[in-house]
């Protein structure tokens, strides 16, 4: 029976608690607060064979760019390429991204992040990462852009939408378009 996170993604791993867990360790980077990696270690310690788990973490050590954190970051990309062969392709996907970002392939990692995105455009998780490469590789058009890509798919009733919406007014802002980034930018704070 295939398994799903709360915004419709799928997921290979069966136990659908320990999904809602990676889910609430989603929200936390997707917010900032906390930490999430606490959370997903907890996760892993439970089942070391849930691959977006060590996928997540693998991205958020990968984007979080601290050398102090790269032998964990490599210990993430090797325990999710472990368990590449029972992944879905979304999961796949990640796991290539982090595999591309270790290898120092930024740009590689970023592609297959948007690609996540625009195949299963309610991946907040592929869209963040995407948009911290943007980021990162100076793609102030891509910071708009993608999620612009991706807007239609959200709405108020999908979990995570003042996050999209926060994205994409910091992609207005940097491509120039300071009146719809404070209009979105208020939507998204008031979400």
């Amino acid at each position: 029976m295939a398994k799903f996170d709360k915004r419709g993604n799928p997921i290979s791993f069966g136990g659908q608690q320990a999904i809602d867990a990676l889910d609430d360790a989603f929200d936390l980077l997707h917010a900032y607060q906390a930490d999430p990696l606490a959370e997903v270690d907890k996760i892993i310690a439970d089942h070391p064979d849930f691959a977006m788990a060590h996928a997540f973490r693998a991205g958020a050590l990968a984007t979080a760019t601290d050398k102090a954190f790269e032998p964990e970051f490599i210990k993430s990309v090797e325990a999710a390429e472990a368990l590449a062969a029972r992944a879905n392709d979304r999961e796949r996907t990640h796991i290539a991204a982090v595999r591309a970002w270790l290898d120092g392939d930024w740009e590689r990692a970023t592609d297959l992040w948007g690609h996540a995105s625009m195949a299963w455009p309610r991946d907040l998780l592929a869209l963040q990462y995407a948009h911290v490469g943007d980021f990162f590789l100076g793609y102030s058009h891509m910071l708009r852009d993608r999620v612009a890509r991706v807007l239609p798919h959200w709405n108020r009733d999908v979990p995570g939408y003042g996050f999209v919406k926060g994205m994409y007014a910091f992609g207005l802002e940097e491509a120039g378009d300071y009146e719809q980034a404070e209009t979105h930018g208020r939507e998204a704070v008031a979400m």
